[in-house]
């Protein structure tokens, strides 16, 4: 066979038309991949993110980058560059999520035009040029590149920060193949791309396990687009080859470090080949239905697997006939059977007979698949509509990249995510375990309860579900139960106890049992030193204890481990608050922790009463009015808004927050202060039961006698108001205002005195 330099792609790119329209197709697809995601930077670090990113100490000095961790199966283990990718990502924003989410996008956007360059490329090699001539070729290729950019599908890769090892592997990959077809294509420069070519594999060799089969796509995409034949191939092409292969050893060593991921994916885990394999039938025709219909999406598709084969005959015989007809056109028609075989190769690594115990099915798997997918649905439509066929799957484009905006929205936080996980999966106890979790930390322990017990019934051996369920309990004061479901998820000894002891040790502080407290969270900073839990509940203990510096130790490590753990600050506050030594500091770390969480109920009604207790009144409104819809008490909140309210001269509207506050706790306090906000707006007479009963529930208050003598003098029932006023001196002697009423009442009985100032804290619990 001759080999003849092809100079086609050489001579149209030195075309300035023609390159103007490159260049055009350039700027629309990097702008409407840029509007489609735009809405996706502010999302936050979810699930595998936590491990990879936040508690990955590997990626907080370059030096280190390179060795990620491998201990839980952690998403960046045996992958040094995603590491190391990340490790920049840190030193540009630290815990800021914009430069990951950017990293993210600009890596989405680069293996996307190299998808068109690849793409551009492909269809004008002789064996397809006579279909694709002139600026066809840009079309399809523009056509292929927006499809696969502003699918919906892609989200998972782009928007969940940790999945950039999919699409850092498939740029890698995507670009082994670009820089083979210029090696091609170049006459003076192809040791310059072919060196490229073979580097980009090492990279992405380095980046995900799932670059496995570029070098045998990229000698099938030798054989069927460049030499004609395998052996003409390797002839012209053999040292390039043999090198690509090399990249293999990489990854067979990485592979040999990261052993089983933490025993989350490979044969020793406790899901079978069988199973797996079946699931994986039922998988992949789904990821193809998602192709052209998304809709039905989910984040998470739980660990669940298929066990029987009659569950998915449907879906095998779809797949057979598929393989089958994948190799019979690589043999008779090799140009249409190399994207059904790129399909199958990539997706084979992960979805085939590998088990990947902890996600038996991904839809991020479909990532560089979907290149695959989208190439042959557009040279179909080309082949059977010619032009007019490209601009109708241009307007597909444009409506998928509404679906990917609108699929982005799901990623906002992290509780919209897992609610729409367990609309999609109701079956995934996963899901519910981690909705439970985030309902407790949003104060609905009732709503967390019932997920955590649904995840329970599912997986009876899930133990951050029993520990997730303690958690809610904990939550509802209900600590005595909270130990038995602790002690359940401990009795597992799985990863996470740490969390399980520091969760147990708080209620075991709550409860009471300091020592076997402060035992938990010492045993929880063995497993790990960090665990911010564990550092901001001893912190608490040691406060409770007196011991403010060492508490103070504890939570400043807590915040720096994580800046935006809003319990650390509201308890660092506790400390100071305490000590009574810097009430400015105090006040400062309630209300970076109300910021931080508006959710958190003691930060918020740490700061409205911190606020109140300094004679802050009108400040400490708003907190109080904030605190009510979160308050596991309302009562008290009630309370406390009423008190700020008639403290800053609002006197009618604090008789509605007290006779809220009084139907649910009818506490001396709240008889006392509702007395005095009716006596303030001319309602002496009703404020009379009110005093009264307040004296029978505490008739030890020297303040309450007082304010009902006033209350009495103004009704003119001056004998009474005497007697009050004595009572009041018979329990405080040096009580002023009381000595100088019954000296006023005296001298002229007609005389009254103002109510003394009620008790901003008295009906107040201790700082939480």
């Amino acid at each position: 066979m001759t080999n003849i330099h092809d100079t086609t792609v050489a001579s149209q790119a030195r075309s300035p038309a023609h390159r103007r329209r490159i260049w055009a197709a350039v700027l629309a697809l990097v702008l409407a991949t840029a509007a489609a995601y735009h809405n996706s930077f502010s999302g936050e670090f979810i699930f595998d993110d936590i491990w990879s990113i936040s508690r990955n100490e590997s990626i907080r000095q370059l030096s280190t980058a390179f060795s990620p961790p491998n201990t839980f199966g952690e998403t960046v283990s045996g992958r040094p560059l995603l590491n190391f990718s990340f490790a920049i990502n840190y030193r540009i924003s630290g815990k800021e999520v914009w430069s990951y989410h950017l990293g993210n996008l600009l890596i989405h956007v680069a293996a996307g035009l190299s998808l068109f360059g690849l793409a551009r490329r492909t269809l004008l090699r002789p064996v397809l040029r006579a279909y694709f001539g002139g600026d066809s070729s840009t079309l399809v290729a523009f056509v292929i590149a927006a499809l696969w950019l502003l699918h919906p599908l892609q989200t998972e890769s782009v928007t969940y920060i940790v999945q950039r090892a999919e699409s850092l592997m498939a740029l890698f990959y995507i670009l082994t193949l670009y820089c083979f077809v210029r090696g091609v294509d170049s006459a003076g420069a192809r040791t310059f791309w072919l060196a490229l070519s073979v580097a980009a594999c090492l990279l992405g060799m380095a980046s995900k396990e799932v670059m496995v089969s570029a070098p045998l796509m990229v000698f099938l995409y030798d054989r069927t687009f460049a030499a004609g034949s395998f052996r003409e191939a390797w002839k012209r092409r053999k040292v390039y080859h043999a090198l690509l292969a090399s990249t293999l050893l990489l990854l067979g060593w990485l592979v040999w470090r990261a052993g089983g991921r933490g025993g989350t994916a490979g044969f020793g885990t406790e899901t079978t080949v069988w199973t797996y394999a079946l699931t994986q039938i039922k998988a992949i025709p789904h990821y193809l239905r998602l192709v052209v219909w998304p809709r039905g999406q989910v984040f998470d598709y739980g660990s669940g697997v298929v066990a029987r084969v009659s569950s998915v005959w449907p879906q095998a015989l779809l797949l057979v006939a598929l393989g089958g007809a994948t190799v019979w056109a690589l043999i008779r028609k090799p140009a249409l059977g190399f994207p059904g075989f790129l399909f199958f190769a990539v997706l084979a690594p992960s979805s085939s007979v590998i088990p990947v115990a902890t996600q038996t099915m991904a839809e991020h798997r479909m990532y560089l698949p979907l290149a695959a997918t989208v190439s042959a649905i557009a040279v179909a439509a080309w082949l059977v509509a010619g032009r007019r066929s490209q601009w109708l799957l241009i307007a597909a484009a444009a409506a998928l990249a509404v679906a990917t905006f609108q699929r982005n929205a799901v990623y906002r936080d992290q509780l919209s995510l897992w609610r729409d996980v367990v609309a999609g999966v109701p079956g995934n106890a996963r899901a519910h375990n981690n909705l439970g979790n985030l309902y407790a930390e949003k104060n609905m322990p009732e709503r967390a309860l019932a997920h955590c017990r649904r995840a329970i019934e599912l997986n009876p051996n899930f133990a951050q579900a029993y520990n997730n369920y303690g958690y809610a309990l904990a939550k509802l004061e209900r600590h005595q139960e909270a130990l038995a479901y602790y002690d359940k998820a401990l009795g597992f000894r799985e990863h996470g106890s740490e969390i399980a002891l520091a969760n147990r040790g708080y209620s075991l502080f709550c409860l009471g049992r300091l020592d076997e407290a402060t035992d938990d969270f010492i045993a929880a900073l063995k497993i790990r030193s960090d665990c911010t839990a564990a550092l901001s509940n001893y912190g608490n203990v040691l406060c409770s204890l007196g011991r403010y510096d060492e508490a103070l130790a504890m939570l400043d490590k807590a915040v720096a481990v994580d800046p935006k753990f809003a319990t650390a600050w509201n308890n660092r506050g506790n400390v100071f608050s305490a000590r009574g030594t810097d009430t400015d500091e105090a006040l400062r770390c309630y209300k970076l922790a109300a910021g931080l969480d508006p959710s958190l109920w003691a930060a918020v009604d740490n700061v409205a009463r911190y606020l109140l207790a300094l004679g802050r009144h009108r400040e400490a409104v708003p907190y109080f009015e904030a605190s009510i819809p979160i308050s596991p008490d309302a009562g008290a909140s009630h309370f406390g808004l009423g008190t700020a309210l008639m403290l800053s001269g609002r006197p009618a509207e604090a008789v509605s927050h007290f006779e809220q506050a009084l139907a649910r706790q009818p506490t001396a306090g709240c008889h006392h202060n509702l007395a005095v906000a009716l006596f303030n707006t001319g309602r002496a007479g009703e404020s009379i039961a009110h005093f009264e009963a307040s004296l029978r529930l505490d008739p030890q208050a020297a303040s309450a006698h007082h304010n009902y003598a006033v209350a009495l003098a103004a009704l003119g029932r001056i004998a009474e108001a005497v007697a009050a006023e004595r009572a009041a001196l018979r329990i405080a002697p040096g009580f002023a205002p009381a000595r100088e009423q019954l000296e006023r009442l005296a001298a002229s009985p007609g005389a009254g005195a103002g109510l003394h100032t009620p008790d901003g804290r008295s009906n107040d619990s201790p700082t939480r």
